[in-house]
């Protein structure tokens, strides 16, 4: 097999070990990799390793600082999974890895190849195999690196074996007759180098072949003054006999592209229309064909995925693409596996299979062995293309199997087929649904591009609607196409309205309801059940958990389902692709409908408190009886893991519930899941508040509204939405003092307070808190009165009494050392971190960050987490610790957009580019903090915009820059 590619030099310098991609640091260490890489298996000298990073400028310090850099380098290959990547010897410095994992050897192996394959006249070979060998290349050679000495002689032959490629394959191109498409790139490769006479001549033969023969001879004047003038010479020989034998038309200069001399049939049934996409397919299909070539061992090829995603397209464009390597012919035969009464049994598929032989019909053995045996002998040691379309099952396609690797056989299923692997290695290939912008090109070629361009919005919601199937955009692009004053938008509106029955088109059968049909009614009767169960979940994805809730025997109808290609399976999740859920719900009863909904909100209910429980377990306003096996640990780890697989379905099912009038389950879900959002961030949370707000109402419950609206009071603060926040409590203040019940009104006051300390009203914040805390003590409710206890510190704090703060704040963790609530001492470690800090002690306050960052980080709390490294990364800064700051602050910031939080995110940019430019790095500190600035302008905070004004302004070309 064909090792993977590790070391990629043709383009930026990048190394992918096992474990992932090195972090190569500075131009120097990446130049390193290359110099290494370049000689990949052989010993490089120091002398010429210096020569390469610094040329005639080497300091006196080069030998001291190569060994630095070596050392660096190997921990980087190391941590990637590369270890012991790089040997040092007496006779210098040897990167072991195979020649092969390095892009550079791999495209100068395939050129040799294709090479010889033009001289032995197999010019399609030659053709796919130079396109493989440029396909390596992403950009400059060394792009990123640096080069000095050698090293810049190794650029410009590289850069040279790239041109002569390219010639390579339009010469080769031109004798396949491909004369009109290889004008447009000669030209480009004649702009870019213009004395190159070679491109020149096959420009010349490819206008003249197109007939154009003025513009041949226009080329050939032009390089002949470009020459004269830049090098006082005339054009070779060979460029001169061209030109003469264009002035002449001399009939050996027309095409005569080279024929395949097919022994056998050409079946293969015409390309699809406007095909579009799937280039990573195609590509893997490539690289297996010119792997077949050396030594890998797979036969089979099998196209798989759901009905309508265009594995009959795919595999039709590959085989007319791949037709000339298989110059015996090509067999194509649709096995109607969509449905088990008229699928085509083996006998019959070897029949056909001979028949394409030309063995007469008296001569075709009657028993399947003899027939295998006959095919056998007739396919050994020749080139055929055997696609076998729709199968069914692998007794279909296991008979067909070639004895060896000259054949290829390529299936296209519904199914997974995965037992094929079992018998030979098999090439799969899944297709998934395109996305938005290969949706929205094929739409261009199909309709008009000046069409679709026109209504771009409405074609994207056109493609959103399709589910990125191929099969749905072409049934719409056709009812576009056939009607030209039809609007796209007047389109979407049909849609909406008749969804499944507005994706066919008048006179086809093919339409997608019908497509989905024949996918279903090939299923047993217990999984067309499940599958009719389990379109009424509401959210993008669901788990086995929640399918084994619904159905006792899930487990294996969820197999079936995915081998048919109905359900995707993503990870240890599952989900529908859209068209097919809307299917599905259009099938199950009312009844059935009810009763799966009913089951899908007592689940979510269920798992929610078990969550709870752990996460939060004072938050104990809502329980919910019953057994229940959580599919989760008991780790606030092993929960928040699990809940981020729900997470997007978290609001869907909040809102259906409302939807469908179950208003109770609606605002204890939100209640139940706070927990987990103030670990992971906002989300869709003001979403499900209002929501659940309105289930309230509906309800007539006043404590409810009052907890659902402070938290989405709670919510509004940290989205910074502040008086989002005060609004939401001035409605909630009176029903709460309406109520008997204290720990509301106690909340509601508390909420109230921290919405007022960060508008800095802190004398109507410390009011509010007093009066919450002098209800939760009367309570003897421990938990809130270390709450409320760490929000009083922060107001005085915030007002400039950090000593009473402490205080507070020690009384605090007294109280919470009894709960065991690592949550709430994470809180309060943070808070005693800030205090210290403000006292001016830094090295106390680094110590409570440090404690509670491994809060945060065993609890699972990532804003927590996010806010600690904030706070770590500014003690670093203000002690001049800048390489330690601006790790621990760029840890942060890819932490705060994970979370979507643009406030923190810009604090972090800006703390960044205050550390970059102590370091003397003007143009990332640049960068960053005019990323913070456009954050910022979304974003308004008065002391965050005058931090980021005053490091703007320490910028060499001030602010404006």
């Amino acid at each position: 097999m064909i090792e993977p590619i590790a070391v990629r030099l043709l383009g930026p310098i990048e190394v992918c070990g096992p474990l992932g991609a090195a972090i190569l640091t500075g131009e120097r260490q990446r130049s390193l990799m290359a110099l290494l890489a370049l000689q990949t298996g052989q010993a490089v000298g120091p002398d010429r390793l210096i020569d390469g990073l610094w040329g005639d400028d080497a300091p006196r310090t080069a030998l001291r600082t190569l060994q630095s850099h070596l050392a660096r380098l190997r921990q980087a290959l190391s941590k990637a999974g590369l270890t012991d990547a790089i040997a040092s010897g007496p006779a210098g410095h040897t990167l072991r890895l195979p020649r092969e994992s390095v892009d550079v050897h791999v495209f100068e192996a395939l050129v040799r190849r294709a090479r010889s394959s033009l001289s032995d006249g197999s010019t399609a070979e030659a053709v796919t195999l130079l396109g493989e060998a440029l396909a390596l290349w992403r950009g400059e050679p060394l792009q990123d690196g640096q080069a000095f000495g050698h090293a810049l002689v190794d650029i410009d032959r590289l850069l040279e074996a790239r041109s002569s490629a390219l010639e390579d394959l339009w010469d080769g191109r031109l004798r396949l007759g491909d004369h009109v498409e290889a004008i447009g790139e000669l030209q480009v490769l004649l702009a870019a180098q213009p004395y190159r006479e070679r491109a020149a001549g096959l420009l010349m033969l490819a206008l003249y072949r197109a007939s154009r023969p003025a513009e041949a001879l226009s080329v050939y004047q032009r390089l002949r003054e470009e020459l004269a003038e830049g090098l006082g010479v005339d054009p070779g020989a060979e460029l001169q006999q061209l030109h003469t034998a264009i002035l002449r038309q001399d009939p050996s200069l027309d095409p005569r592209p080279e024929s395949v001399s097919l022994k056998g049939p050409s079946e293969l049934p015409p390309r699809v229309g406007y095909f579009t996409g799937r280039a990573d397919e195609f590509a893997g299909l490539d690289k297996l064909l010119a792997a077949r070539e050396t030594d890998a061992d797979e036969k089979i090829v099998l196209i798989y995925g759901a009905a309508g995603i265009g594995k009959t397209a795919l595999a039709v464009e590959w085989a007319h693409h791949a037709a000339a390597r298989f110059p015996d012919g090509q067999f194509f035969l649709d096995l109607q596996g969509h449905d088990p009464q008229t699928t085509v049994a083996s006998s019959g598929v070897l029949g056909h299979l001979l028949r394409g032989f030309g063995v007469p019909p008296e001569r075709i053995p009657s028993s399947d062995g003899e027939r295998i045996g006959l095919y056998r002998s007739l396919v050994r040691d020749r080139r055929y293309l055997i696609l076998l379309d729709n199968a069914r099952t692998i007794d279909q396609v296991v008979p067909v199997i070639p004895a060896t690797r000259s054949s290829l056989l390529m299936v296209t299923s519904r199914l997974e087929l995965s037992a094929l692997a079992v018998r030979q290695p098999v090439h799969f290939v899944p297709l998934p649904a395109f996305d938005g912008a290969t949706g929205l090109e094929l739409l261009r070629r199909a309709v008009d591009a000046e069409r679709i361009e026109g209504e771009r919005e409405a074609s994207r919601e056109l493609v959103a609607f399709c589910g990125g199937m191929p099969l749905a955009m072409r049934i719409t692009a056709a009812r576009l196409a056939s009607r030209p004053t039809l609007a796209v938008t007047e389109l979407m509106r049909d849609l909406r309205m008749r969804e499944l029955d507005a994706l066919a088109v008048p006179g086809d059968s093919a339409g997608i309801r019908a497509v989905f049909a024949s996918a279903y009614t090939a299923l047993s009767a217990g999984t067309q059940r499940t599958f009719r169960l389990l379109a009424t979940h509401p959210g993008p994805s669901f788990s086995a958990h929640l399918a084994g809730h619904l159905d006792p025997e899930a487990e294996a109808h969820l197999a079936e389902l995915t081998e048919a290609s109905l359900l995707i399976r993503v990870g240890e999740r599952y989900r529908f692709h859209d068209l097919i859920r809307l299917y599905a719900a259009e099938l199950a009863t009312p009844e059935e409908t009810e009763q799966a909904l009913s089951s899908i909100f007592d689940w979510y209910l269920r798992l929610a408190h078990a969550a709870n429980r752990i996460l939060d377990p004072a938050r104990d306003r809502v329980t919910v009886p019953g057994q229940f096996t959580a599919p989760f640990g008991q780790s606030h780890q092993d929960v928040v893991a699990f809940l981020d697989g729900e997470q997007p379905s978290l609001g869907p099912v909040v809102a259906k519930a409302s939807a469908v009038g179950r208003l109770e389950t609606a605002w204890q879900l939100t209640y139940l899941v706070a927990g987990f959002y103030d670990s992971r961030g906002s989300h869709d949370r003001i979403d499900m508040c209002d929501t659940a707000i309105d289930a309230a109402q509906r309800l007539g419950d006043a404590s409810a509204e009052v907890l659902m609206r402070n938290m989405h009071a709670a919510t509004s603060v940290l989205m910074r939405r502040f008086g989002d926040a005060l609004a939401q409590l001035e409605l909630a203040l009176p029903l709460a003092l309406n109520t008997s019940d204290t720990w509301l009104l106690a909340t509601t006051y508390t909420n109230m307070a921290v919405a007022n300390t960060w508008l800095d009203n802190h004398d109507s914040a410390q009011e509010s808190l007093e009066r919450a805390l002098a209800i939760h003590t009367a309570n003897e409710n421990r938990h809130a009165v270390a709450l409320s206890l760490n929000n009083l510190a922060e107001v005085q704090r915030r007002a400039g009494r950090p000593a009473d703060a402490l205080a507070r704040l020690s009384a605090a963790l007294e109280l919470v050392s009894s709960l065991d609530n690592p949550r709430m001492e994470a809180i309060l470690r943070h808070s005693m971190g800030q205090t210290h800090h403000a006292l001016g002690s830094p090295a106390a306050a680094l110590a409570q960050f440090e404690q509670a960052l491994a809060l945060r980080r065993r609890t699972g709390d990532r804003r927590g987490e996010a806010n600690a490294l904030l706070e770590i990364g500014a003690l670093h800064l203000s002690a001049d610790r800048l390489d330690d700051a601006v790790a621990v602050l760029r840890a942060a910031l890819g932490l705060s957009r994970l979370l979507g939080n643009e406030h923190l995110e810009a604090m972090l940019l800006n703390r960044i580019g205050d550390a970059l430019l102590r370091t003397g790095d003007v143009l990332a500190a640049a960068a960053s903090l005019r990323q913070s600035l456009t954050l910022r302008e979304r974003i308004p905070d008065p002391h965050e915009e005058d931090l980021l004004r005053r490091n703007l302004a320490r910028l060499p070309s001030g602010p404006g820059a």
